[in-house]
């Protein structure tokens, strides 16, 4: 039986939260490196946790913030727009 590290869902816990804060007129420059953040965090427990009890959202939220955000650092950071004051909100 793997026990539970505290730690590891603190951790989660931290970097998910930004995400229940985010605002519908937010912009990608704004939210973008938290949610890469999130979806790291997320892919870290998916790799040492099978999550039996939570996996169907936590790949749900998973999905939707690929939907946003790439995998890749360099093709998040490449989704930032050169002119941030004429950025449109994501909402």
């Amino acid at each position: 039986m793997l026990r539970v590290n505290e730690f590891q869902l603190y951790e989660l816990a931290t970097h998910i939260h930004p995400l229940t804060v985010a605002s519908p007129e937010a912009k990608y420059s704004e939210v973008w490196f938290p949610w890469w953040q999130a979806k790291r965090a997320l892919q870290n427990l998916f790799k040492v946790r099978s999550l039996e009890v939570c996996f169907q959202a936590a790949n749900e939220l998973y999905l939707q913030l690929t939907n946003f955000v790439p995998d890749s650092f360099a093709e998040a950071t490449d989704k930032v727009p050169n002119d941030i004051d004429t950025e449109e909100p994501l909402g």
